[in-house]
């Protein structure tokens, strides 16, 4: 059994701002002579403070030499404690709380590995089969929904006492679609894109491995 318990305090830098900011917006400046684009103009601001606890889980199971079942999870609590916008800053900032984008609340994973009874002169069947899964997650202007993923394979490993291996898998077997990466999402962009997981896909591995008996 393992088990252990960590505690950390930091800050995110909130980096350049440019252009020269003019009216009200003169002390959220960062001086810089060079800097003087309007089109290439952002505001970087320290709003607040938040809170970040969870919980990690991985077990792993064999009932016997042959089977090994395994399961991790992850559980992820997000809160803001301390939120202050400036009032000229207040049209852009309408939550109340820090936004946590890219991060799922809670993933799961479940697999499974089984090693065939054969003649061993034949060499090793081994098939796995492994599920994923991850909740829902906020990205910049868009929602990802959650998605689920299975994957299965069979490999036959040392064919006949030789230095060949040969796989056959099965990725993503029930189609499942899903939003796993930001592309183009910003409310001032006239469109938005987003990157998607591969579809399911299907395939042979053949591997031959060099002086190796």
């Amino acid at each position: 059994m393992f088990a252990y318990v960590t505690s950390r305090k930091g800050y995110r830098a909130g980096g350049l701002n440019a252009p020269k900011f003019a009216g009200g917006l003169v002390p959220y400046q960062e001086f810089d002579p060079t800097a003087n684009d309007p089109a290439q103009g952002s505001i970087n601001v320290n709003v607040g403070d938040t809170r970040i606890q969870g919980a990690e889980m991985e077990l792993l199971f064999m009932p016997s030499a042959d089977l090994t079942l395994s399961a991790s999870a992850t559980y992820q609590d997000t809160k803001t404690t301390k939120y202050n916008v400036p009032p000229v800053l207040s049209g852009f900032f309408p939550a109340n709380e820090v936004p946590f984008f890219y991060a799922p609340q809670k993933t799961a994973t479940l697999g499974a590995r089984y090693m065939l009874p054969v003649e061993q002169a034949l060499g090793y069947m081994v098939l796995n089969a492994n599920f994923y899964f991850s909740d829902k997650v906020d990205m910049i202007q868009y929602q990802a929904a959650s998605y689920k993923i299975t994957n299965l394979r069979a490999d036959s490993l040392s064919i006949m006492g030789s230095s060949v291996d040969v796989g056959l898998f099965v990725n993503n077997v029930f189609d499942e679609e899903a939003v796993v990466a930001p592309g183009v999402l910003s409310s001032t962009a006239p469109v938005g894109t987003a990157i998607y997981n591969p579809p399911r896909m299907w395939g042979m591995e053949v591997q031959y491995r060099f002086g190796v008996n």
